[in-house]
């Protein structure tokens, strides 16, 4: 969009420059980029004087605004000695005042448009910045700020999909006609934190939806909320999520879980929190503490920031690197929320009234912790990868656990006939054997597996077996819960971190049988954290020709000793 400004007059002369400016892909954070190749050229603008060329800059376009460039020629601006840089002085900012004041407009003009969704779609983090740094300035007509303009067009992360604040205040305003506790004109947020999925969880099937929201986001809303008295912000907890109805049962359940996780390793400060939910919510939540004392910090940083109108290019950097971060995880403040309503936690507390020392309970309580902390992990997966872990392994917890606690349910509520003990029923013989968890589809992979099938019999005297190696009249899921239940111990190919390994490992260590991990010592994929270093073994791989691969002559040796030590644990336990 072009400029041309000849109207006002000050101490310094008429004020007069022409202008052609344009919004382009990158914005704020070109300056990361500094002093590497993506220091790209086109980012910034070029200053002319009376058609002279003078300097590039990206200190000229407001902070809100970074990812505007293009040209301005001014007729009056003053230059150093040298005729290379600008005299920053009152004409200077005079000149940045109106073209940040045009800029403004121009995106007030395109409310409504498809451009304007493109631009808030590419610099949101920019806008973002802007609003909770200058938010309060003054920069378009009629006294409004950049709060009041630009916080309708920002779209936040809600339980009920993204939307707009304006459409969310419409939905709360209707959902407090139906739903008591939902209060009129009120903004529902719940602080985001590396992860969302437990809260995301408690709060998709509330009747109104609820705003997940990231540290600037939540100055953000506070000060439009700040800045509009007709509205009120509530921060909900995971408490607010569950209702407040409290049975006799739950004590019971708190303490069965204290018992029992008392023998897990797990966090000594993790609290835990008998709650009543919809009976759809899995068993168990982890849900991570706030750090409350890294808020005060933050929100005392922007504060200082705004303040600030001299602001050093490297204190700006640093406050963009802060807006970037989510809270770090406080490991100090966990919460482990128990879901009463659940099936097999009903299911659970039968058991253990009928028997507290019943080893099941170990199992179940073990199984529904871990997989709270792999839905905790959500986060940092991919979308895809998320989604086979998550449905795939709650799949398979579900089943497990059901099918254990109902024969336990069985041998408490059903006598044996005298004569049945004792009987010469046949029961189904299975030799012991090493299941190998790996990936099908990797040459490199396979060698290493070829490797590991070798060694174990020679070693245990037992066969190791791949899920393609036994194979019977059940599907390919149904086939590998099988040989996971049936076998001794596991040795797993964690290269490339495969969702379906990974799951299979949970599988395993959650019915209490070791894993040995191997690896490509060439994989660069990030280990995920819950897998550890325990029996971990890495090889070198390379291909031979004709796609054959072999691996090094040490790795038979290294992982021996693994092999022996998984089979070690395994037999002390029988």
């Amino acid at each position: 969009f072009k400029i041309n400004h000849t109207a006002e007059h000050i101490k310094h002369g008429d004020i007069s420059f022409r202008a052609a400016l344009f919004i382009g892909e990158m914005g704020a954070q070109i300056k990361f980029f500094r002093g590497t190749s993506f220091e790209s050229a086109s980012s910034g603008i070029d200053i002319y004087v009376k058609g002279m060329f003078v300097c590039r800059t990206t200190e000229f376009s407001p902070s809100w605004a970074s990812y505007v460039n293009g040209v301005i020629d001014f007729d009056n601006l003053d230059l150093s000695l040298s005729r290379e840089e600008v005299k920053e002085n009152s004409l200077y900012k005079k000149y940045r005042e109106i073209v940040e004041g045009r800029i403004a407009e121009r995106i007030r003009e395109l409310k409504g448009t498809d451009k304007l969704q493109k631009i808030v779609d590419l610099h949101r983090a920019d806008l973002l910045q802007g609003l909770a740094i200058v938010g309060d300035k003054k920069v378009f007509g009629g006294g409004r700020t950049l709060l009041d303009e630009l916080i309708e067009f920002i779209p936040f992360e809600t339980s009920h999909g993204r939307t707009f604040l304006p459409k969310y205040i419409e939905s709360i305003n209707d959902a407090s006609k139906r739903f008591r506790k939902c209060e009129e004109n009120t903004i529902y947020c719940v602080s985001q934190k590396t992860s969302g999925a437990s809260e995301s969880i408690l709060a998709e099937d509330m009747g109104w939806p609820v705003i997940f929201t990231l540290p600037i986001e939540e100055k953000i809303i506070e000060d439009f909320v700040k800045s509009n008295n007709s509205y009120s912000r509530k921060k909900m907890t995971s408490d607010d999520f569950f209702t407040d109805k409290q049975d006799e049962i739950d004590s019971l359940i708190k303490i069965l879980f204290q018992q029992q996780m008392s023998q897990v390793k797990a966090p000594e400060s993790l609290a835990y929190k008998v709650r009543s939910f919809r009976k759809s919510v899995p068993a168990m939540l982890l849900v991570e503490g706030s750090n409350d004392e890294d808020s005060a910090k933050f929100f005392k940083m922007l504060e200082r920031a705004s303040g600030d109108k001299d602001l050093e290019d490297n204190e700006m950097l640093a406050i963009m690197k802060k807006l970037a971060e989510r809270f770090q995880r406080d490991s100090s403040n966990r919460t482990l929320y128990v879901n009463s309503q659940n099936d097999i936690i009903k299911s659970l507390v039968q058991v253990y009234r009928t028997d507290p020392t019943d080893k099941s309970l170990l199992l179940t309580a073990r199984a529904i912790y871990h997989s709270a902390l792999l839905q905790s992990a959500h986060g940092t997966l991919s979308p895809r990868d998320a989604e086979i872990i998550i449905e795939n392994f709650n799949e398979t917890l579900e089943e497990v656990l059901s099918l254990t606690l109902q024969v336990k349910k069985t041998e408490i509520e059903v006598e044996q006939p005298e004569e049945a003990v004792g009987s010469d029923a046949p029961t189904e013989s299975v030799e012991p054997y090493v299941f190998c968890v790996h990936s099908f589809s990797s040459n490199s992979v396979l060698a290493a597996i070829d490797q590991i099938k070798n060694t174990v019999p020679n070693l245990l005297g037992i066969q190791a077996l791949s899920a393609s190696d036994e194979v019977r009249e059940l599907t390919v899921p149904e086939n590998v819960k099988t040989m996971i239940r049936q076998c001794k111990f596991g040795v797993a190919d964690i290269t490339g971190n495969n969702p379906n390994v990974m799951l299979e490992i949970g599988m395993l260590e959650m019915l209490g049988k070791p894993v040995v991990k191997i690896r490509d010592a060439n994989d660069k994929a990030q280990i995920p954290i819950d897998i550890g270093v325990d029996l971990y073994c890495v090889y070198n791989s390379w291909e031979i020709g004709a796609g054959n691969w072999a691996v090094d002559a040490k790795f038979p040796a290294s992982v021996r000793n693994f092999i022996l030590r998984a089979n070690s644990i395994i037999e002390t336990k029988l």
